[in-house]
């Protein structure tokens, strides 16, 4: 369960968005309808702080360039198993 609420100073929080999905489905994919049904409901955040789980490179831009709303949050770190072990990467730049 996803909850989107208020945080205004010197106002009280209230919940505008409630959106759930199953265990398996990762956060970041619920960022878009989120904030869409918010677009829709004329409620759209200036701001939307969100955890790790809820940010990407590309939701950052979709969200910013598509629906008018800054994303913030951390990005997450790069768990693939080729970053993990330290493969993939090139030594010299200038060898491309």
């Amino acid at each position: 369960m996803h909850l989107t609420e208020t945080c205004e100073r010197n106002s009280r929080n209230l919940i505008t968005q409630v959106y759930t999905t199953q265990g398996a489905v990762p956060d970041v994919k619920a960022i878009e309808p989120i904030q869409q049904a918010l677009v829709d409901k004329g409620l759209p955040p200036a701001k939307h702080i969100v955890d790790q789980g809820y940010v990407s490179a590309e939701e950052m831009l979709k969200s910013r360039n598509q629906r008018q709303i800054e994303l913030c949050g951390e990005l997450r770190e790069d768990a693939s198993w080729q970053n993990l072990a330290g493969a993939g990467e090139l030594d010299d730049a200038s060898n491309v």
